[in-house]
């Protein structure tokens, strides 16, 4: 879905410039204060564009992939999650382009993709065309939104077990997040408000998600909480222990004579 089929590059454009001034309002316009701090060192810019290039397609893939083999409860809602997001982003992109800051060069903001790696996704940078991609589609991001998804989604999957393996998902993947916002911006791809938008659509969604799947699409459930809260309390009442990662199906381990029950 382009959004060059019902717009120019000028109306583009006209809706940065939209953009701009709600940044300049909200004083979150610091795009080419980030970008002019490391103008100069090629290498950094070079890693930053091939993680901008790459990272978001590994990450995400490989997370939906490890949810579905090892955390398959969580997997039916980050999977409808990213999906419902990324309709609703591509909706907005076809009902409302914005040119990114590469392509706005009243900006001063550089294009250090095809600077320092002659690398352009999304087209030429001074054409902004591509057969594969549309150029015109910076709000919202979702590079942003599906890092923040990597990481709420691992939050999500390790939910039922222990603290510190929620603490140590966040940890390991936080910085995916971070370090694809900065990215973004640096780099001249995406505007501040494109990343508040990124997250926004990624909240909503999983709030709508999550909410529907315990009061509506009961198939979306990602733990059986009855099956849970009856283990516990056998666990309280016999004294038993199993370690965290045991699936819920297996039988509970206990110190007493008798036989745990099965559920």
């Amino acid at each position: 879905m382009s959004s060059q089929v019902l717009w120019t590059d000028e109306d583009a454009k006209s809706h940065s410039d939209v953009i701009v001034s709600i940044e300049k309002a909200l004083h979150i316009f610091f795009e080419k204060d980030w970008q002019r701090a490391v103008i100069d060192q090629t290498t950094f810019l070079e890693i930053l564009g091939q993680y901008y290039a790459y990272s978001i397609w590994i990450f995400t893939t490989s997370f939906l992939m490890i949810t579905l083999v090892f955390f398959p409860r969580s997997y039916g809602v980050n999977r409808t999650t990213v999906m419902i997001a990324t309709i609703f982003a591509m909706f907005t992109y076809f009902g409302y382009p914005v040119a990114p800051p590469r392509l706005v060069p009243k900006y001063g903001i550089e294009d250090t993709n095809a600077e320092t790696l002659n690398l352009n996704p999304y087209g030429s940078p001074n054409t902004g065309k591509s057969a594969f991609a549309d150029p015109n589609a910076a709000f919202p991001s979702m590079h942003c939104g599906w890092s923040l998804f990597v990481c709420l989604g691992t939050l999500y999957a390790l939910w039922p077990y222990k603290w510190y393996w929620r603490v140590l998902g966040v940890v390991c993947t936080i910085w995916h997040w971070l370090l694809t916002t900065y990215t973004i911006i640096v780099t001249g791809n995406h505007w501040t408000l494109d990343c508040l938008g990124g997250i926004l659509y990624i909240l909503v969604c999983y709030a709508a998600v999550i909410a529907l799947s315990y009061f509506v699409g009961f198939q979306l459930r990602p733990y059986d909480h009855d099956n849970r809260e009856r283990q516990m309390l056998r666990m309280e009442r016999t004294g038993s222990y199993r370690t965290p990662l045991l699936d819920e199906e297996q039988p509970v381990l206990t110190s007493s004579s008798e036989e745990a029950d099965h559920y």
